[in-house]
């Protein structure tokens, strides 16, 4: 594909602010009778403790006649359900929970959520900052049923491709090794497997003559039995791990493109240019040529991100496409959402108040301290405000040239959803399947893949109860 976006053309399209139309349910008043309303959320209400914050918060308060509390969701799905489950049996009318996507599929199968499909309409959608509201619907639908809306923890203009991954590559070595530039394969059509693997077999090597490798082709964020490593590459390849049909979730790993992604990645290992674990120190180092990994670790800091932490100069293009892809992909792992327990009552009134909070539409005046957004404070978390602070003060900031710009952007308007694929991971021995297939190398893909997909099959029917 090619890149069309110049630097200039970004910065025209940030600067453009959502207009907002007339008169909508998020700007109604509502009176929650001096109840409480508990948001449990991924910081617990810790952007609110002190300061402006603190005084927004009670601000929204006083506007919507209440006493706001805060509780934190849990740190995987299972105590997610616990949570979402003991507050339906409490029947808690002022409750909402922020959540990952692969833990609200489990609590959707359980009945624990509220719809809110009749309740998100067109104008809740164009209210939302930056390109959000034109993908959220493809995001925000379990089984049918849209129970998510827009959530604080992954708010703003990344919050779907916050975790689409792609290839972060080291001009420096590529240049001292003779290797190709990967934007002109990219743009010339091609990045593909092949390219991809001759690449890292070249930067392979033992640059010290000592008899041990110590410079490697690539690293990815998560090693290979992590969930969402194998995944991209299924996905790079035209394929998916799972796919929904007449009604039911089925597990797909084992259609021939799945097949082949297994087989590339057991190649790669096998062939010695794969690192695990090298997206620290050894990225770092300028040890690594190729680091698969999302384009939020380009603005973080030197404790919890590394990206940009380093002496050298790198560049970021979209994943190599397979054998079987027409094009390359865009593909987000893991966005969040708030969402409603069954026994909610008035949800629109919730929603609002929580919209109001965490000032993501439109509708609200933005306070001068904001929240967390990605790991820090942001100022004036409003909708034309993020979208223009995320390009030019994020983004164009720490982008390390043009084409990173145009990699992200084409995130932002090509990116689609991953399928709930993290659910198989509860299958006993799934894992250990993987490490068979692509670490160890002792079972084809075909018979590992055979063994273990009636198991995650009856997981899934079992699961959704079809």
């Amino acid at each position: 594909m090619k890149r069309v976006l110049s630097f200039i053309l970004v910065l025209t399209l940030v600067l453009a602010v959502t207009s907002v139309g007339l008169a909508h349910w998020l700007e109604d008043e509502y009176d929650f009778g001096g109840e409480t309303v508990t948001i449990v959320e991924f910081w617990s209400g810790s952007a609110f403790n002190e300061g402006r914050g603190a005084a927004h918060l009670a601000a929204i308060e006083e506007k919507y006649n209440c006493t706001i509390a805060f509780g934190w969701p849990g740190g995987d799905h299972n105590a997610f359900v616990q949570n979402v489950a003991t507050a339906v049996m409490e029947g808690a009318p002022y409750t909402l929970f922020e959540g990952q996507n692969q833990w609200i599929y489990y609590a959707a199968a359980e009945g624990l959520l509220l719809p809110v499909g009749d309740i998100l309409d067109q104008g809740y959608y164009d209210a939302l900052p930056g390109g959000v509201g034109a993908v959220m619907p493809q995001h925000n639908a379990f089984f049918g049923d849209v129970y998510g809306f827009e959530c604080g923890w992954m708010g703003g203009p990344d919050k779907f491709f916050q975790e689409t991954q792609a290839v972060y590559w080291n001009k420096e070595l590529f240049a001292r090794e003779g290797l190709p530039d990967l934007y002109e394969l990219y743009e010339s059509g091609q990045w593909t497997w092949d390219a991809f693997k001759e690449i890292a077999i070249k930067a392979t090597a033992d640059t010290d003559g000592d008899g041990v490798i110590d410079q490697w082709g690539y690293t990815s964020r998560g090693v290979m039995t992590d969930p969402g490593t194998i995944e991209y590459f299924v996905y790079m390849n035209g394929g998916q791990p799972v796919r929904y049909e007449g009604g039911r979730l089925l597990f797909t790993m084992n259609e021939p493109a799945a097949i082949e992604a297994l087989e590339f990645a057991r190649e790669l290992v096998d062939l010695g240019v794969y690192l695990d674990y090298g997206i620290w120190g050894p990225w770092q180092n300028g040890q690594v040529a190729m680091n698969i990994n999302i384009p939020s670790e380009l603005y973080g800091t030197h404790e919890n991100h590394f990206i940009n932490q380093v002496n050298f100069d790198f560049g970021y293009v979209p994943l190599p496409k397979g054998p079987r892809a027409e094009d390359h992909v865009a593909v987000n792992r893991l966005t969040c959402f708030g969402v409603l327990p069954l026994t909610a009552k008035n949800p629109k009134g919730l929603i609002a108040l929580y919209h109001d909070l965490y000032e993501f539409t439109g509708y609200q005046e933005p306070f001068v301290q904001g929240p967390v957004y990605n790991g820090r404070a942001m100022n004036a978390r409003s909708a034309g405000r993020v979208e223009d602070m995320y390009w030019s003060e994020v983004i164009g900031v720490n982008a390390p040239d043009l084409e990173t710009i145009d990699t992200i952007m084409w995130f932002n308007e090509n990116v689609t959803a991953m399928g709930p694929f993290e659910l198989y991971f509860a299958v006993d021995g799934y894992t250990q399947t993987i490490e068979d297939i692509v670490v160890n190398g002792v079972k084809p893909p075909e018979t590992g893949i055979a063994e273990i997909a009636p198991m995650i099959q009856a997981f899934f029917d079992e699961l959704f109860r079809y």
